[in-house]
């Protein structure tokens, strides 16, 4: 029998507004799930679960108006895709760009290469420190060695620093790290005060000679001796002779 049009009329109504009444609540629990990225300043931590599961999609470093520490954004698929922006010297953002370099097996050589650039700036901080040090030991990549030993420029007279830059001379394969760390080591000892090696005027006037500092500098000397001589390449050689002769006269004094 055919439906008469006011019941299929108010058929149709009925079974619209069921409709309607399961769609809702789906499109409500759906809604948050739209793949859009959350755009957020770097004011809070990342747990270290959205870390850990984290995946950078982008990353954009950038200057700062006024500032030496450039800003950087961040795009990342956590338990939400986000951008985090702020300044490298922001605690939130030197917490994921110092994970991210300690972790090189989980993100790519231009990622790490990136976030060194932006950390330079930051060397002074123990924990920026410790994870560029990390890099340039053990990273797999010698371009992200030789970067983290170019971000720790400012620092090489440091003890901690200069024994990374002697370990990079006697055990890193790649001879630009090696040339590097040469460069670095004669950089540190020429940025002494033009006065460190001068005879005082007098004994009242004679500072104390740092612990430590004499033996050092014996090492460098010895390590870029035994660089001229054997190490197979000959760039290699030829810039520790070089750097041996522009230390020299520090050496004789």
């Amino acid at each position: 029998m055919a439906l008469r049009p006011v019941w299929s009329g108010a058929l149709l109504v009925l079974v619209g507004g069921l409709a309607g009444v399961q769609l809702v609540p789906w499109l409500e629990h759906n809604s948050g799930n739209t793949g859009q990225a959350l755009n957020v300043r770097a004011r809070q931590p990342l747990t270290p679960d959205q870390l850990s599961n984290m995946v950078v999609s982008g990353l954009t470093v950038s200057p700062s108006p006024g500032s030496d520490s450039p800003t950087v954004q961040l795009q990342l698929s956590a338990e939400q895709p986000m951008v985090l922006t702020g300044r490298a010297d922001e605690p939130n953002v030197r917490q994921v760009l110092t994970y991210m370099v300690e972790n090189s097996e989980r993100f790519d050589a231009g990622v790490r290469l990136d976030c060194l650039d932006a950390l330079k700036a930051a060397v002074r901080d123990q924990q920026v420190r410790l994870a560029l040090l990390n890099a340039a030991r053990k990273d797999q990549n010698p371009a992200v060695r030789m970067k983290a030993l170019e971000a720790l420029r400012d620092t090489a007279g440091e003890d901690d620093v200069r024994q990374v830059l002697v370990d990079a001379l006697e055990h890193d394969s790649n001879p630009g790290v090696r040339v590097e760390a040469v460069n670095l080591l004669v950089g540190s000892l020429d940025n002494r005060p033009a006065d460190a090696d001068a005879a005082p005027e007098t004994p009242e006037a004679a500072p104390a000679p740092a612990p430590g500092e004499d033996a050092s500098f014996e090492h460098v000397v010895r390590v870029l001796q035994e660089l001229q001589r054997r190490d197979p390449n000959p760039y290699v050689r030829l810039r520790s002779a070089a750097a041996l002769r522009q230390i020299g006269p520090r050496e004789m004094q």
